[in-house]
């Protein structure tokens, strides 16, 4: 499964390289490129599945066990696991079991990447809300001079006015019912309050549209420089978006560039695989000083399904355990 972030990054990248592409795009869209074979491939059935896929290479033993994981994982979804074992165009020398040890692997890796971006998200917020709250009050966020620019300010009251207040009637939180319910003024609840409310892709993007003074205050509390922290924040979203998603992160290659901080240049060598996410990931962690064991749960699931991944080609250089 492809985000249509993804989509949208590999389209503009074809536009700018390809002066003559077309730039028709799928109906409803504006940002595809049309093709023009007509799509004929039948929908087939699990025996069907099951012939095909033998009739490639693939071995199957357990025809319970090859009927249970297409009927309910889904044939589309496991291609892109199977490809990890193709040998030639469409042969596969590999048992099917080893095609959802590896399909088991990145759901768990998926989950053990979010549990450290939750982590994350919650620290960005409570640093901004108690750093900013100090210095100039509860409703700090309503400050236009605290913002990179106007427009930087009106979009996030706009966010605000959409996802804290508007829905604050039929909203499950209970704080924001009894804000409104008890106070009739300010407008706005407090910012602790708010920010509990928004998403991680909303968080970073408040990070990134702070002036530059603000977002060096935050930013000192991870021992980064506020533009190193924008990236790895933005990166981060993107992650999670990709996990929450149930897309395919193990063998993922990152659209979004991050910043190299400069004491990690060495590291960080290799900056567009999963081993950057897992670098980024476990730097920041250990900044917030929470004891998630992160690293040892990362190495677990790695020794766990050793024999059918690849760290190499996830990126992860020799020795890595000493720095990531």
């Amino acid at each position: 499964m492809i985000l249509v972030d993804e989509v949208v990054e590999k389209c503009y990248s074809t536009l700018n390289r390809t002066r003559n592409a077309s730039s028709q795009c799928a109906p409803g869209g504006s940002l595809f490129i049309r093709g023009n074979m007509h799509y004929d491939k039948p929908s087939l059935s699990i025996a069907e599945q099951i012939k095909l896929l033998k009739s490639r290479g693939i071995k199957i033993s357990n025809m319970e066990y090859a009927s249970k994981h297409l009927h309910f994982v889904g044939y589309y979804r496991l291609t892109g696991y199977i490809k990890h074992f193709e040998i030639s165009r469409d042969k596969y020398q590999v048992d099917f079991e080893d095609i959802i040890s590896l399909y088991k692997f990145d759901k768990e890796l998926r989950l053990v990447v979010l549990d450290a971006i939750e982590a994350i998200e919650i620290a960005v917020k409570s640093c901004l809300t108690l750093t900013l709250s100090n210095e100039y009050g509860a409703h700090w966020f309503q400050r236009p001079e605290l913002f990179g620019s106007q427009k930087d300010y009106r979009n996030f009251i706009e966010i605000v006015d959409s996802e804290v207040i508007n829905k604050s009637k039929c909203s499950r939180d209970i704080f924001i019912n009894h804000y409104y319910t008890k106070y009739t003024f300010p407008k706005y609840p407090p910012s602790w309050m708010v920010l509990e409310c928004l998403t991680m892709g909303t968080i970073s993007k408040l990070f990134q549209s702070l002036n530059r003074e603000q977002r060096k205050k935050i930013a000192k509390h991870f021992g980064l420089d506020e533009i190193i922290l924008v990236s790895w924040l933005h990166i981060l979203t993107y992650i999670r978006n990709v996990c929450a998603h149930h897309s395919r992160l193990w063998d993922r290659k990152l659209t979004l560039k991050p910043k190299i901080a400069k004491v990690f240049k060495k590291e960080m060598a290799n900056n567009l695989s999963f081993y950057v996410v897992a670098f980024i990931t476990k730097v920041l962690i250990k900044r917030i000083g929470i004891n998630l064991k992160w690293e040892g749960r990362l190495l677990a699931l790695f020794n766990k399904h050793s024999s059918v991944i690849d760290l190499i080609k996830m990126g992860f250089p020799k020795n890595w355990e000493g720095f990531v």
